[in-house]
């Protein structure tokens, strides 16, 4: 775990380090409150646990926990604060400032690893609570409200630069519904998470993928014309591909029917799905196992 260090006193920072290093952990150093706050508006993962001293100029450790707390967080992070004022008083106005623990200067190694442990304990439960809230139970995706969610921060991002476009890509399995009368509703969720799976390992890891509802899936990327054929057709080879054993040892052949909204021009979000839903009809009924975009684009496997 990486745990950030707030110290203006640079022997006590670098003796932190030291033992959080000791205890297994890696740790990232800032000699003040503004550093650390800098820190977390330019960086994409963020410490989850906080060591901060209390006495520190410009900006102490309470007002930094303060500051800390009213940050955007999807995980609020665990803050300690340390300090070599006497321990009743600094601890109380600790916490009273939005701390969760406070430890007395000098830091023993003993004091930091149980701290360190409980922290671990509650931060794990905030996570755990926190993806049982964004993932579809099923097939370990993201769910809807969290996958737009996600797609909009995407969109936002990629509104503010001219050479970046994004595509919205509606997924639907063809005859899902034959595949639950005949086999059973099991064999369904065996297709759905096999297929699931299939479709999140082929995207890049900057792609955003959800379980739409039922047997639709939604894809956002950051694609334009030149990329858009590749990825629709790898998205449907890979499904397509094998075929999907069920608990019984049947094997089932899978396929999928896309519509994919390649927008330039800024819209909401609810239009770019309008078209995507509109281009994923079209494949529909044009026989199913295809794609069609709103570039002209058509392919068929088969």
């Amino acid at each position: 775990m990486k745990i950030l260090l707030v110290d203006d006193n640079k022997k006590d920072l670098k003796t932190s380090a030291s033992l959080v290093e000791e205890v297994g952990h890696t740790p990232i150093v800032c000699d003040n409150a503004h550093e650390a706050l800098t820190f977390f508006d330019s960086e994409a993962s963020t410490p989850y646990l906080i060591i901060t001293d209390w006495e520190m100029p410009d900006m102490d450790g309470s007002e930094l926990c303060q500051r800390l707390r009213n940050l955007p967080f999807t995980v609020s992070p665990y803050i300690i604060l340390t300090s070599a004022e006497e321990f009743s008083d600094a601890e109380v106005c600790a916490l009273e400032n939005g701390a969760d623990d406070f430890i007395e200067k000098p830091m023993s190694l003993r004091s930091l690893t149980a701290r360190i442990r409980v922290a671990e304990r509650i931060l794990s439960t905030q996570l755990n609570l926190r993806n049982l809230a964004l993932t579809d139970g099923l097939t370990g995706l993201l769910n809807r409200r969290a996958g737009m969610t996600a797609i909009q921060t995407q969109i936002a991002r990629i509104e503010r630069h001219e050479n970046l476009h994004g595509c919205v890509i509606m997924c639907d399995i063809d005859y899902f519904k034959r595949i639950n009368d005949n086999y059973g509703h099991t064999a369904g969720d065996i297709v759905l998470r096999e297929v699931a799976n299939r479709m999140s390992e082929s995207l890049r890891p900057f792609d955003t993928i959800c379980r739409y509802g039922g047997e639709e899936f939604l894809i956002f990327c950051e694609a334009g014309e030149k990329e858009i054929t590749a990825i629709l057709d790898r998205i449907m080879d890979v499904v397509s591909s094998e075929p999907v054993m069920l608990d019984n040892g049947d094997y089932l052949h899978v396929t999928l029917s896309m519509g994919c909204h390649v927008d330039e021009q800024s819209a909401p979000l609810t239009s770019k799905l309008k078209q995507a839903d509109e281009l994923l009809y079209q494949a529909k009924g044009n026989g199913r196992n295809q794609y069609v975009t709103d570039l002209g684009a058509l392919s068929a496997n088969g």
